[in-house]
């Protein structure tokens, strides 16, 4: 098999379907709608915006200018998320572990929020679902032997 990898170079397909997701979804599309509400975002919307949230029990004390920073730190994840999609999709071994180091910064970013809200225990498994994905399969040792062979090329 590792012949074969070093002749072909083909690529698992499920690192060109996470990639994709990474390079796509989490990163272009979403940095768009985070710039999007950034730049729309008025005092008067906000407002509506808290208060479906406060409808919906999603509701936590937050001024614009809290939001519009969480809104600059969803944007610096989505670049992220470009970068190391990128990076799969190119097969290299950095793409490999900035996917795996950041996965796990987000489960544990996220453990850390239910600490500090319990309340937020729903919402904390959805958002560790994709990341756990990328930790189970990026640490695969089929997958993680693909990138360190094309490592050593």
């Amino acid at each position: 098999m590792e012949e074969r990898l070093k002749q072909t170079g083909n690529i698992p397909l499920g690192s060109v379907i996470l990639g994709r997701i990474n390079c796509f979804f989490f990163g272009i599309l979403f940095f768009g709608v985070f710039l999007s509400v950034y730049t729309k975002i008025s005092p008067e919307k906000f407002e509506i915006i808290i208060q479906i949230l406060k409808n919906k029990g999603f509701y936590q004390e937050v001024t614009i200018e809290q939001f519009k920073l969480s809104l600059i730190v969803y944007m610096i994840s989505s670049c992220i998320f470009f970068i190391s999609g990128l990076g799969l999709l190119l097969k290299k071994e950095w793409g490999r572990i900035l996917t795996l180091i950041f996965g796990f910064i987000i489960v544990i970013f996220t453990l850390l929020s239910v600490l500090a809200q319990p309340a937020f225990i729903k919402q904390a498994i959805v958002f560790t679902i994709y990341p756990g994905i990328l930790i189970f399969y990026f640490t695969n040792k089929k997958v993680e032997k693909f990138f360190k062979i094309l490592k050593k090329k």
